[in-house]
């Protein structure tokens, strides 16, 4: 490299960081819950957790939690200190582009492919800087593996060093394997080519070396994965083939155009100047791409193989099938479509340097400056809408007032959405512990949360498992709960939960008899079977009800209702009426928003996937009870799976203010032996009427969890 080239150079990646860095300091204040979760678990590293993959998945390793938990022990831990290693692979990933691109097509072609990677579209810049565990990084490794195997194709000075640069390879390959599978179209791509120049690079020692570097590349992925069944594999089976037109659709007309800029990054929407300006510049480009490709391609077969334009065809049609073809081109999300970001620049360099005449280099120069001015344009307007105040707001909000707040009340252990809980236990560098009601990913802080006698419940806005606040505060009272709603930081807080009604002692089955609106099996409700069901036989209407008859009157004082094996099917609100005689009823509870699976655990309230619907009240002298069913559905069904009813234990009875006195004791044993089912099964053998027992067989059929 000349002084000129490497002065070109250093500007230009300094300029890449220039760009990223406004990004950076605003990214740092709307971190998302799964980059709040990377974050999480480079501080548990630090604590002594070593984590394979990410918290509750079988996938995305955690090579980058490892790095940014050695930035954390010597700058401490914050939202901006983690995205400091994002920073560094996105610098590394413009410089090994720009070098892979100098060594094919000269100075003109490695600076086009490294202004583009720094000047890149909103996307490169943005998510580049997302710390989520291997995107940035793929990108990265991918770009070395095309480095080291440029070196291959090459030759190399002996067998020792070719011996070294297999085995570096390999490791690299495994090291990508373990962090992002979104390698593997790259590496497919990479593999095809040794394959069409010299097959026989791969056999014999060389290709013993780059086996040996996978295996200890990749060591901690392979490790986990031979002693947990290869779960991680389920990821390559391929999508439902009657939709790839519908992945197709996804590429050509969301995920493309919003990776190469022609989106706007906020609004989704394409941008009325830009979006043809930009097209059309690369449209020029890909012109220029497929002249000299096609110009080669006449040269003859074996000389097409060794050109780089074939390797970067490949890179991209490898990178737009494994979206289509898989699961990924289903979920549509644009982060799929991250390995495209290899061969573009380098098809941008193929296309201004070699270019065979002036007049055309010039061209191809002019829709390159385009392309980049267009880049820029874009996104100064994405950061401008991502610091426009409370933009992001709703999904982010700010943690550091919510913690002080929560810490003037004592409290430190709270329940929230995955979206908020995580953050606040990052960003509280753990004085606040948060955890997902149901869902949480990181077990011993579902147990911290669960074992603390002044848990919490925090909304910002609805909850994704218990309503909005108003819901929440509806279900408490109608089981009995009493509790501190208060406003802190913009959230709402519950928190000194209480519960001084007496126990609640259910009412034998023996006997009952049923009728419903609309007709159906109405024995199945109470049969303490709980993988049989009384269904509606339609959707979810007003009106619809279903009555029992105990047989004799007693003082009735609660009813639940556990819709069996499915959770949707539970209702959407009830009302309850209660009669000594059948012809007389008197509403005696009513809840117009129900929220499934609320029961209570350990004293106080909590929630799970059972569907359960519960509602007491002031015992009263019955014999009928009539539930009616409130609310409508255009699609799911009302079922029963089993149907309580309970009377209020006599004073002199054991009364610890918990709705159902078996569930703490019988789920807490379920935690102690996994095999759920079997557990539960015994506990019903010996009380039918223990409703946590039979959701604890729903849910350990359903989910294989408790």
């Amino acid at each position: 490299m000349s002084r000129g080239e490497r002065i070109a150079w250093a500007w230009l990646l300094a300029l890449a960081a220039a760009l990223r860095l406004p990004f950076l300091a605003n990214h740092a204040s709307r971190l998302d819950a799964d980059e709040a979760m990377a974050g999480f678990m480079a501080q548990r590293i630090l604590a002594g957790d070593f984590p394979v993959f990410f918290f509750g998945q079988a996938y995305m390793g955690s090579f980058e939690t490892y790095l940014s938990a050695a930035v954390f022990s010597a700058a401490g831990s914050s939202p901006h200190i983690l995205l400091v290693v994002p920073l560094a692979f996105s610098l590394l990933f413009a410089a090994g582009i720009g070098l892979a691109a100098r060594r094919w097509f000269g100075r003109t072609g490695g600076l086009a492919a490294l202004a583009w990677a720094a000047m890149g579209p909103p996307y490169l810049l943005a998510y580049g800087l997302s710390p989520r565990l291997g995107y940035i990084e793929t990108l990265v490794f991918g770009t070395f593996l095309i480095l080291g195997i440029q070196r291959v194709l090459a030759g190399t000075k002996g067998p020792a060093g070719e011996a070294r640069l297999f085995l570096v390879l390999g490791f690299i390959t495994g090291l990508a394997v373990w962090t992002n599978l979104l390698i593997l179209p790259i590496l497919a791509a990479c593999g095809a080519v040794v394959v069409l120049r010299n097959p026989s690079v791969l056999i014999g020692k060389s290709g013993g070396f780059f086996l040996v570097g996978v295996l200890i590349g990749g060591a901690p992925f392979w490790l986990w994965n031979a002693g947990n069944g290869f779960a991680t594999f389920v990821l390559t089976r391929g999508g439902d083939v009657g939709r790839i037109e519908i992945a197709l659709g996804r590429f050509f007309r969301e995920g493309a155009p919003y990776i190469l800029g022609l989106k706007d990054m906020v609004t989704l929407k394409s941008v009325s100047i830009l979006t043809p300006v930009l097209g059309a510049a690369y449209a020029v480009l890909v012109v220029l791409f497929a002249a000299r490709a096609v110009g080669v391609r006449d040269e003859g077969a074996k000389r097409w193989r060794e050109r780089p334009e074939a390797w970067i065809l490949l890179l991209i049609s490898f990178a737009a099938a494994s979206f289509v073809l898989s699961r990924f081109g289903l979920m549509g999300s644009p982060r799929y479509l991250l390995p495209l970001y290899i061969p573009i620049p380098l098809l941008i360099a193929s296309a201004i340097a070699g270019a065979r005449s002036t007049v055309v280099r010039r061209i191809g120069i002019s829709a390159g400056i385009i392309i980049l001015a267009g880049n820029l344009f874009m996104a100064a307007g994405t950061y401008k809408a991502f610091a426009r105040p409370g933009a992001w707001d709703a999904k982010a909000p700010p943690t550091r007032p919510l913690v002080e707040e929560l810490q003037s009340r004592r409290i430190e252990h709270v329940y929230a959405n995955y979206d908020h809980s995580v953050r606040l236990t990052f960003e509280s560098e753990g004085r606040i512990l948060a955890a997902e009601p149901i869902h949480e990913r990181y077990k011993p802080l579902e147990r911290a949360v669960s074992a603390s006698e002044r848990a919490a419940y925090v909304f910002f806005g609805p909850s994704d498992h218990f309503g909005d606040p108003e819901s929440f505060a509806w279900n408490l009272a109608a089981q009995g709960w009493t509790a501190k709603m208060e406003a802190a930081a913009g959230a709402t807080v519950f928190h000194s939960f209480r519960n001084e009604r007496p126990s609640l002692a259910p009412i034998p089955a023996d006997g009952w008899r049923a009728a419903s609106d609309p007709e159906g099996e109405v024995w199945k409700a109470f049969d303490r079977r709980p993988e049989t069901r009384w269904a509606s036989g339609r959707p979810k209407m007003d009106g619809m009800w279903f009555a029992v008859d105990l047989g004799k009157v007693s003082p009735v004082a609660a009813v639940t209702i556990l819709p069996g094996l499915n959770s949707l099917d539970a209702p959407i609100g009830l009302r309850v009426e209660v009669s000594p005689d059948g012809m007389s009823w008197r509403e005696v509870g009513r809840l117009d928003r129900v929220i499934p699976g609320m029961g209570s655990l350990q004293g106080r309230p909590h929630v799970n996937g059972s569907g359960r619907a519960h509602l007491r009240w002031p015992p009263v002298m019955s014999r009928f009870i009539r539930i009616s069913h409130l609310g409508a559905h255009r699609i799911l069904d009302w079922s029963i799976g089993e149907i309580f009813v309970y009377s209020e234990r006599a004073v002199d009875e054991r009364s610890d203010g918990i709705l159902d006195p078996c569930i703490d004791g019988s789920i807490s044993l379920a935690r102690v032996n996994r095999d759920g089912e079997s557990l539960f099964r015994r506990v019903l053998a010996e009380d039918p009427e223990c409703e946590s027992a039979h959701i604890g067989v729903v849910l350990a059929r359903r989910e294989g969890r408790i």
